[in-house]
C-alpha cells in the first residue's frame, strides 16, 4: 500500500467517524457511547498526521526555510489545540445537549470555526517544509477532510445543537476573521451589571451585621447596668 493511499484511507475513516459522531449525538441525545466514536476518529487523525511526519521528516533538508516552516506548523498546532479544547466551556464535545447557546468569546468571536483555520495552516506549513508531491497530496487530503467536516457541522450539526446558531452564523464570519470580528475577539469581557456591586453589597451587609451586633452588645450592657442598680437599691445601697 502506498503512502498517499494509506493517508486517504485514514482520513476517510477518521472523518467518516466524525460525521457519524455528530449524527449520533443529535439523533440519540445523551448517548454516552458516542464519545467512543469521537475518540477513535481523533486517534485515526493523529495516526494519519504521525504517518505523514514519519514518512517525510527523515528526508527533510532542515535548512532555514524548512525549519521556520516546521516551527510555524508547531505554533499553529498549539493554537489549534487551544481553540478546540481550552477555549470552550467544559462539556462542549463530551456531553452535548439540545438547546445550548453558542460560545462567542475569544477565538469564537473572530470566526465560527477557528480550529479549521489553524488546522489548514498547520498542513500548509508542513507541505512547504517537506515540498514533495506525496507530502502535498497528504496535506491536501487532511485539509479537505477537515473542511468537509466543518461544512457539515455548520449546516447540519450546530444548528441542531445550539438554539442561537442562526444568529451566530449571521453575525460571525465562517472561518476567515474580519477586522470587526477580530476587535470583538480581543475586546475585554463585559461586566455583568449585578457583579460590580457584589463586593459593595457584601461589605454593606457585613457592616450592618457588625452594627447590629454592636447595638445588641450595647443593649445587653445597659440591661446589666440597670439590673445591678436595681439590686443595689433593693439591697439598701446608695
Amino acid at each position: 500500500m502506498g503512502f498517499v493511499t494509506a493517508i486517504l484511507l485514514l482520513v476517510a475513516a477518521a472523518y467518516g467517524l466524525f460525521f457519524l459522531y455528530d449524527w449520533v449525538t443529535i439523533r440519540f441525545a445523551g448517548a454516552k457511547w458516542s464519545a467512543v466514536l469521537f475518540a477513535v476518529a481523533f486517534a485515526l487523525n493523529v495516526i494519519a498526521v504521525g504517518l505523514l511526519l514519519y514518512h517525510e521528516i527523515p528526508a527533510c533538508s532542515w535548512d532555514v526555510p524548512c525549519t521556520l516552516c516546521l516551527f510555524a506548523a508547531l505554533i499553529c498546532g498549539a493554537l489549534l489545540m487551544r481553540s478546540l479544547f481550552f477555549c470552550l466551556p467544559k462539556g462542549t464535545y463530551s456531553d452535548p445537549e439540545q438547546g445550548r447557546k453558542v460560545y462567542r468569546r475569544g477565538m469564537y468571536a473572530a470566526c465560527r470555526h477557528p480550529g479549521v483555520g489553524w488546522y489548514c495552516l498547520v498542513f500548509c506549513f508542513l507541505a512547504l517544509a517537506f515540498h514533495t508531491p506525496e507530502a502535498l497530496a497528504a496535506c491536501a487530503l487532511l485539509m479537505m477532510g477537515d473542511v468537509a467536516y466543518m461544512i457539515f457541522q455548520d449546516n447540519y450539526s450546530f444548528p441542531r445543537t445550539f438554539c442561537d446558531y442562526d444568529d451566530y452564523r449571521a453575525t460571525t464570519p465562517f472561518f476567515l476573521p474580519t477586522m470587526t470580528s477580530l476587535r470583538l475577539a480581543f475586546a475585554p469581557a463585559p461586566v455583568v451589571a449585578g457583579a460590580a456591586t457584589t463586593g459593595a453589597s457584601v461589605a454593606a451587609a457585613a457592616g450592618a451585621s457588625v452594627a447590629t451586633a454592636g447595638s445588641a452588645t450595647a443593649g445587653a450592657s445597659a440591661d446589666e447596668a440597670s439590673e445591678a442598680y436595681a439590686g443595689d437599691v433593693a439591697g439598701g445601697g446608695r
